[in-house]
């Protein structure tokens, strides 16, 4: 398992703003998006970005990179906009 402090978690203020298409939306399953509170926020061919709110919840990133084919970016986002999305 890979030590949270490790990776940079970057801030981002407008989520609520993204435009979740349905390959975004597809890309992490649902499960993971309500038992972790998280939000995939961006995807390109190699990475997926996730937003969430507890960046130093290791099950979470653990149990993402296992159902997940992709380099994993971390965004923190607060938990009210995170609720919003789901």
């Amino acid at each position: 398992m890979e030590k949270l402090e490790d990776q940079t978690v970057l801030v981002f203020n407008d989520i609520l703003e993204l435009e979740l298409t349905p390959e975004i939306i597809r890309s992490v399953p649902k499960n993971l998006v309500l038992t972790h509170r998280v939000v995939p926020a961006h995807i390109d061919a190699k990475s997926i970005t996730i937003a969430l709110s507890d960046h130093t919840n290791p099950a979470a990133i653990d149990d993402i990179r296992f159902f997940i084919d992709y380099e994993l970016k971390l965004v923190y986002a607060k938990e009210d906009s995170i609720e919003g999305l789901i």
